[in-house]
C-alpha cells in the first residue's frame, strides 16, 4: 500500500518554479555527425531544435524511445540522442561490456577512418563508471569467464582483476576517442589508476569532470610529475575531487618524508592547468599529506589566475594551501566553507575582502572556539546581500561550543539582510559518545530573529541535521506559525530531526520515541482514513482498519498512514495562514500545497504528498538549501 503518484497533481519534472535538470537529447545534426538524412519523413524534416525538443517530452519513456528506433535509422539516431546520454559502466554486467565492446568497435573505425554509419557514441553526454566492491565475484560466477579447475582461488582472482584492469583500459580507450560529444564523466574506482587514466580523460573532449575515492599508486604520482601529461591548458569548466584519495601502497608513517610534497604539487599541477577555464571546484578531498602541505614557488611557476570561477566548495581540508588565495581572488558568486581551525582559512577569510557578486554562503560548521565564530560572523555580515545562506553548527556543538544563537542569530536583528530569499540554520546538541537522545530547544529570541527577515521565501531549520536520530526537537507548530506570521513570501518550509506530542506521547521524556514506538489511540483510528483518496487501494486499508487485532503489521501500516495525514493537516494548517505557501517538509514527509477545486471554500488550500513514504533525504531539499554542482 503506497500513496498516489505526484504525477497526478503536479507535474514531473519541475519543483514549483526550479527546474530539476535532466540532461536533453543533443540535436540531431550533432548524433548524425555531419551525415546526411536517409528518411524524406516530415517528422524529420522538422528544424533539429524541434525535433530535439520533441524527443526531450519521451526522457524516461522506454517503450516509446524503442519503437521510435525500429522506425528507420534516422529515427533510430533521434531515439538513441536519448536513451544513451547518460551511461553507466559497472564493469560486472554483462550488457554493460556488451555496450562497451561496441563503442570499442566504433573507436577502432574512428582511429582508423573507416566509413561507418551513425555511432552510439555520437549520442553519449554524460559517463558514470561504477565497479562494485564484489566484481571479482561477478566475474567468477559470469559464463563468459573462463576458468580450469586446476586454477587456485587465488589464481582465478588474480586472473578477475586483471580483466578488470583491461574492461577498464576499454573504458578510458572509448572516453579518449570514441565519444565526440562528452560533456561529463564520473569516476568512482576503488583500483588504482595507472598514468593512463590522466592522459586519456585529459584527451577527451569533456569539460566536466568527477572523481570519486580514486586510489593512486605513490609512483604514478612520481611519473607524472616527471613526465607531466597535464596540458598548459585542460579547459575543463568544472572539478569535483570528492571523499578520499588514498595513495598506495600504504607506507608506515616514518617513511613519510620520502614522499614529501609530491601529492599537493601534482594537484596544483592539475588546477593550474584549468584555471583560465574552471567555473566550478568542489574539493571534498581528505588526505593532509596532499592538502596540507605549503608548496614551494617553483622558479618558474607563474601567478596563477581563476578568472571564471563562480562556485567554490571546499571541506575541512582543501586544496593544495599555495593555490586557495588564488581561489579566494576570484569573482565567486556560490562559496560553500568548512572554517576548521586545521584548516587555517581565518587569515585568507580575512584578506579577501567582500566578494560583491555573492549570492549563495554556507558555512557548516561553525568552529567550536567562540573567538573563531565571531569571525565568521563577521565575515557573514561583511554578505549581506547573499541570496542563500546556510548555517548549521558543529553536530555535537552544546553549551560552551555552540555559537549559531549568540553569534549568527543576532545579524538578523539589523534589517541589513533585506535580500535573503533562502535560510537553512541547523543546531547541535548530538552526542555520538552516549547512546541516549538528546532533545534540543530553539528559543523564542531566536525564532523572533529569524521573523525579521521579511524577505523569505524558502526556510529550513532543524536539530543536528548529520547527527541522525540521536538529537531532535520539540516542535510547536502553533506557536511557529504565531512567530512567523510577517513572513507572508514564505513558499517553503522544512524543518528536520523535529518530534511530535501526539495524544499518549506528550509527556516530554516519551515524544523522544515518536518515530520508534509510532503509538496512535483508539480514538484516532478514523483519522487513518481521512485521506483515502491518496491511496491506490483504499478498499484494502479499510479492511485493514476494520479487521482489529494486536497484528504488528497491521499497526505499523495504519500508523505510517495516520502520520501522514498528521503532516497533511499541518502542511494545510500553514498554507492556510501563509498564502505563498507551496511546499513543506514536516515529519520526513515531502508536501506541496494546491488549490482546493470542487464546491466549498474557494479559497482553501489542500496538501498532497510529494513522495511516496517519508525518508530522512530529499535530493530537492539538498539542491534547494545548499550549493549543488553538475554531480547534484
Amino acid at each position: 500500500m503506497r500513496s498516489s503518484s505526484i504525477t497526478e497533481a503536479f507535474p514531473p519534472i519541475d519543483y514549483y518554479d526550479r527546474e530539476k535538470i535532466l540532461p536533453r537529447p543533443l540535436v540531431l545534426d550533432r548524433v548524425m555527425e555531419g551525415r546526411p538524412l536517409v528518411s524524406r519523413s516530415r517528422l524529420l524534416q522538422l528544424p533539429s531544435d524541434i525535433l530535439t525538443d520533441i524527443v526531450n517530452l519521451l526522457i524516461g519513456d522506454k517503450s516509446t524511445l524503442a519503437s521510435l528506433a525500429k522506425v528507420n535509422s534516422d529515427c533510430r539516431q533521434l531515439a538513441r540522442s536519448s536513451q544513451f546520454g547518460k551511461i553507466k559502466f559497472n564493469y560486472a554486467n554483462s550488457r554493460a561490456r556488451q555496450l562497451l565492446s561496441k563503442l570499442g568497435q566504433e573507436h577502432i573505425s574512428r582511429r582508423d577512418n573507416n566509413k561507418q554509419g551513425p555511432t552510439i557514441g555520437a549520442c553519449v553526454r554524460w559517463i558514470l563508471t561504477a565497479s562494485q566492491p564484489d566484481f571479482v565475484i561477478c566475474f567468477m560466477r559470469d559464463e563468459s569467464f573462463q576458468t580450469t579447475n586446476r586454477e587456485t582461488s587465488a589464481q582465478r582472482e588474480e586472473q578477475a582483476h586483471q580483466q578488470y584492469k583491461l574492461l577498464r583500459a576499454d573504458v578510458q580507450r572509448v572516453i579518449c576517442s570514441a565519444l565526440p560529444n562528452l560533456e561529463v564523466i564520473v569516476w568512482h574506482d576503488t583500483y588504482p589508476m595507472e598514468i593512463s587514466f590522466f592522459k586519456h580523460i585529459m584527451e577527451s573532449p569533456a569539460r566536466h569532470l568527477w572523481l570519486r575515492r580514486l586510489p593512486i599508486e605513490r609512483q604514478t604520482i612520481v611519473t607524472f610529475l616527471e613526465e607531466r601529461p597535464i596540458p598548459p591548458t585542460w579547459p575543463l569548466r568544472s572539478l569535483v575531487i570528492s571523499l578520499y584519495l588514498e595513495l598506495l601502497p600504504r607506507e608506515p608513517a616514518r617513511e613519510e618524508t620520502h614522499f614529501e610534497l609530491a601529492p599537493a604539487r601534482f594537484f596544483d599541477l592539475l588546477l593550474r592547468s584549468c584555471a583560465p577555464t574552471l567555473e566550478s571546484l568542489t574539493w571534498l578531498l581528505r588526505n593532509k599529506s596532499i592538502n596540507g602541505k605549503l608548496i614551494p614557488q617553483h622558479s618558474n611557476d607563474e601567478l596563477i589566475s581563476f578568472p571564471h570561477l563562480r562556485l567554490l566548495r571546499i571541506g575541512d581540508l582543501g586544496p593544495p594551501r599555495s593555490i586557495l588565495p588564488s581561489l579566494f581572488s576570484a569573482p565567486l558568486r556560490h562559496l560553500s566553507i568548512d572554517p576548521q581551525p586545521d584548516f587555517e582559512l581565518r587569515d585568507i577569510l580575512a584578506d579577501c575582502g567582500t566578494f560583491s557578486d555573492l549570492e549563495t554562503l554556507v558555512v557548516q560548521p561553525l568552529p567550536e572556539s567562540r573567538e573563531d565564530a565571531e569571525f565568521i560572523a563577521g565575515f557573514i555580515a561583511r554578505h549581506d546581500t547573499v541570496k542563500k545562506l546556510q548555517v548549521s553548527e558543529y553536530v555535537q556543538a552544546r553549551d560552551e561550543t555552540a555559537h549559531l544563537d549568540a553569534c549568527i542569530i543576532p545579524l538578523f536583528y539589523t534589517g541589513r539582510f533585506e535580500h535573503l530569499r533562502t535560510l537553512s540554520l541547523a543546531w547541535g546538541g548530538g552526542d555520538y559518545s552516549k547512546r541516549e537522545q538528546y532533545t534540543i530547544s530553539v528559543s523564542v529570541a531566536s525564532l523572533t530573529a529569524i521573523a525579521c527577515l521579511a524577505s523569505l521565501e524558502e526556510l529550513s531549520l532543524g536539530a543536528a541535521i548529520e547527527a541522525g536520530p540521536r538529537c531532535h526537537w520539540l516542535v510547536d507548530h502553533d506557536q511557529l506559525r504565531d512567530i512567523f506570521f510577517k513572513l507572508k513570501k514564505l513558499k517553503g518550509l522544512a524543518l528536520y530531526h523535529e518530534r511530535y506530542p501526539w495524544e499518549v506521547l506528550s509527556n516530554f521524556e516519551n515524544h523522544q520515541r515518536y518515530y520508534v514506538d509510532q503509538s496512535f489511540t483508539d480514538d484516532e483510528i478514523s483519522d487513518v482514513l481521512a485521506r483515502l483518496d491518496l491511496e491506490e487501494d483504499p478498499a484494502e486499508l479499510t479492511r485493514i482498519v476494520d479487521e482489529g487485532g494486536d497484528d504488528i503489521d497491521r499497526a505499523l501500516t495504519m500508523w505510517e498512514v495516520l502520520h501522514r495525514n498528521r503532516m497533511l493537516k499541518l502542511t494545510e494548517a500553514w498554507a492556510a495562514a501563509f498564502p505563498s505557501l507551496k511546499w513543506t517538509y514536516f515529519g520526513q514527509w515531502f508536501m506541496g500545497v494546491k488549490e482546493e477545486l470542487g464546491l466549498g471554500d474557494p479559497g482553501r488550500k489542500k496538501a498532497v504528498p510529494l513522495t511516496e513514504r517519508r525518508s530522512e533525504h530529499c535530493q530537492f531539499l539538498v539542491d534547494t538549501f545548499t550549493i549543488a554542482g553538475f554531480e547534484g
